[in-house]
Order: structure tokens, then C-alpha cells, then sequence
């Protein structure tokens, strides 16, 4: 099998630099198929605090918010009018008419631990562009990890409706995104709610990546109930995450959000380049055999470096498994093109 060796490159390091990369939306078979890798599984969540409102996800990397302080950025000036509509408080409950999947799929759990402030942020853009919302900014306002003012939201989004008679119309939504380690206590909603007063949006949405503290619950009810706002006020905790991410899988994978059932993205690739590395090996001749390829002498010397780096990096034991027999050189072949049809390949690529 070893001498059975395809015309490739020799640059290694090259060649896999120059592959591509198209993500393909995951499927209930990328699902079986990624799990079918075994040695690569990753363990389950933890889910003990998912039942617990109260619980402290560690769900974000600013130490601030240990000491009740937002990983987010503060909220400051500059009011613009809006339209608002009737009193209403819904906690944990996302619009009547966005689809949530009601497939054989269910993540166990969300994990948003790497995301940063930031990238939670841009998480939410994607996850409401994909549920249906038009018109979604973003208003971070520059490239760099922090934002200038907001204005009171994160995120505005348009979302449509149609009356009984055909009339269509749109509702403002005010985001504002909150990525703490612990439960989202009650001060850090009043920012967003005094520049709600002032703009009117139809809705302000609270989008938190674990849990809103009990506290904060309670005087949200209580600020409806004294304040009378003129726009509805949504909150989506971990657990409607969830139920939109099933039926958004790929968005979970652009952001490499770990859940129960799905590996990260990043954990696809390191799968994908680890057995590549072993096509590659299984695809060279013998080291006595090398002479007989008719390749320079810098060719040859190029390629053992290579094979002495993924002996080390492998092992013998097993790079020499793979190609023991046919039935293992297919196993191997398998698992690539599994691989690298998830990752956007066409069946059956197995050029190393």
C-alpha cells in the first residue's frame, strides 16, 4: 500500500496551507458522522446548572463580572425616536413566529465560555439575521475589541408583520447582550431600559448567554408594573437559545459554540488535519524504497524529515496500522472524506 504512492507535493506544510475551507450547514447525517469519530469525542457538558436560574454560568472571560460588574461595554448618549407599542413582559418566551425546531435533534446544552463580550455580541447579529429579522445592525462601531457607545442596545432589528387584511408592518427591536460568568443581575438592564424610555422602540430584547439572577427578574416585573413602558420587553435566556440553535446549526458552528451533541468546528479541523497527516504518510514509499521513485535527493530528504515529524507526532504503531491491510487503509480513507464532506468537500476527497 505504501508503494502505491499518488503524484503530490512536496511542500507539505504548502499544500495544506493552500487547501480551502467551505463550511457546509450541518445535517442529521454531519451529526452521525462526526460522532463516529471516536477517539476524537469530547465529553458532555456539564448541565447541572441549566434547571437553576439562579446558577452562575461561567460563560464569559471578563473578571469583571465576578464582582457583579458586565462583561459588555457601558451604555451612554444619543436618543433617536422610535415607534412602541402595548405593555408586555415575556421572560424566556421567543416571538410566536419564529420556527423552533421541532426535529429528532436536541442539544443537550450550550457552551459560550471562549466567546468574548464581543463575540457573544456578534453571535446574537447572526442568530437573529437567521430566525427571520431584517435590517439587523450591529452597532459596535469600530474593529477593535471595545465599542464606543451603543446608545442603550447592542443590536436593532427590524421584524415584520402582516395584519388579517394583507398590511405589512414592521416592529423596532432594541438588543442588548449580556455575557457574564454569573446571573445577570438587576443594574445592568437599567441602562437599556432608560434609552428605551427616551427612543421607543416596540421591543427591548435582553439576550443573556446564561441566566438572569432572580433579582433581576423581579425587578423587571416590578418596572413594568410602576412604569408602564410604552414597548414590550423579551428576555432570552440559555435554554430558547438553545431551541433556536437546533434549528440553526451552522450558526453555532460559525462561533464555535460547543454543545452536548455537536463538536466545535475547531475540532472538525484538528480531526480532518490529524488524518490527513496519516493519508499522507500511508501514501509514501518505504524509507529503503525512496531511491526507486526517481525523485531528487532534496525530494527524498523533504519527505523523511516529514515522516520522522509524524512518526513523533503519531507514532509508528499507529501510522503503520493504517496501512496493514486493505480494510484499514479504508477505514482511514473513510473517516477523511466523512470529514471533509462536513467541512464542504465533495464525496469522496482524499487528496492529501
Amino acid at each position: 500500500m505504501t508503494s502505491a504512492a499518488a503524484t503530490e507535493s512536496t511542500d507539505y506544510g504548502a499544500a495544506h496551507a493552500a487547501r480551502p475551507f467551505h463550511f457546509r450547514p450541518p445535517s442529521f447525517l454531519v451529526l452521525y458522522l462526526v460522532d463516529a469519530v471516536k477517539q476524537y469525542r469530547r465529553m458532555p457538558i456539564d448541565q447541572s446548572n441549566e434547571n437553576n436560574s439562579t446558577s452562575e454560568p461561567v460563560t464569559g472571560k471578563d473578571d469583571s463580572a465576578d464582582s457583579g460588574e458586565p462583561a459588555d461595554k457601558d451604555h451612554a448618549s444619543g436618543p433617536s425616536p422610535a415607534t412602541g407599542t402595548e405593555h408586555e413582559i415575556e421572560i424566556g418566551n421567543p416571538p410566536n413566529d419564529i420556527v423552533i425546531s421541532t426535529d429528532d435533534v436536541a442539544l443537550g446544552s450550550l457552551d459560550f465560555e471562549p466567546l468574548t463580550p464581543t463575540d457573544f455580541e456578534e453571535f446574537c447579529f447572526d442568530l437573529m439575521s437567521a430566525v427571520g429579522f431584517i435590517n439587523v445592525d450591529w452597532r459596535k462601531g469600530t474593529p477593535l475589541p471595545s465599542s464606543p457607545s451603543d446608545s442603550g442596545r447592542d443590536i436593532v432589528g427590524l421584524r415584520e408583520h402582516y395584519d388579517v387584511d394583507g398590511h405589512k408592518y414592521t416592529e423596532t427591536w432594541f438588543v442588548d447582550c449580556k455575557h457574564y460568568k454569573r446571573g445577570v443581575p438587576p443594574d445592568a438592564l437599567q441602562g437599556t431600559l432608560a434609552w428605551a424610555q427616551a427612543e421607543r422602540p416596540a421591543v427591548v430584547l435582553f439576550i443573556a448567554s446564561g441566566y438572569l439572577t432572580n433579582g433581576a427578574k423581579d425587578w423587571l416585573a416590578t418596572y413594568m408594573r410602576e412604569n408602564r413602558p410604552a414597548f414590550r420587553i423579551r428576555v432570552w435566556e440559555k435554554p430558547q437559545l438553545r431551541s433556536m440553535v437546533e434549528q440553526h446549526l451552522d450558526v453555532a458552528f460559525k462561533h464555535d459554540v460547543a454543545t452536548a451533541t455537536l463538536r466545535r468546528i475547531s475540532e472538525i479541523l484538528a480531526a480532518e488535519a490529524a488524518l490527513v497527516d496519516q493519508l499522507w504518510y500511508g501514501r509514501k514509499p518505504l524509507d529503503e524504497n525512496m531511491s526507486l521513485q526517481g525523485w531528487s535527493q532534496e525530494t527524498i530528504s523533504a519527505v523523511l524529515r516529514s515522516k520522522r515529524q509524524m512518526e513523533e507526532q503519531y507514532g509508528r504503531e499507529v501510522l503503520d496500522e493504517n496501512v496493514e491491510d486493505d480494510w484499514h487503509w479504508g477505514y482511514l480513507s473513510g473517516r477523511v472524506a466523512a470529514l471533509r464532506w462536513v467541512l464542504g468537500w465533495d464525496w469522496g476527497m482524499l487528496d492529501s
